[in-house]
């Protein structure tokens, strides 16, 4: 099983192929969300810290909204993003 770990150094142990936003508010994390994680806000994005290799690729969904914010290349969409293999993310607000 994939781990997500996060910044403050608590992490969850996921499925290979599990959705990042609903494994990080499984874990009792706070992750903004407007859009019922449609992949329309980009509120839920986190820096990937370790691991973006491990994450599935950008869809057409969340490069246009990785685009359309200008969000770097180690900034990934949560609800968009499905985990593959050990990740390390964080946000600015944890």
């Amino acid at each position: 099983m994939p781990r997500i770990t996060f910044s403050d150094g608590t992490f969850i142990d996921v499925p290979r192929g599990a959705n990042l936003m609903s494994a990080i508010i499984r874990a009792g994390k706070p992750i903004g969300n407007s859009c019922s994680a449609i992949g329309i806000c980009a509120k839920c994005f986190v820096t990937v810290v370790e691991g973006n290799e491990n994450l599935s690729k950008p869809n057409p969904i969340e490069r246009k909204l990785l685009e359309r914010e200008k969000l770097s290349t180690n900034t990934r969409i949560s609800c968009q993003a499905k985990v593959l293999g050990p990740v390390k993310v964080t946000t600015s607000y944890w």
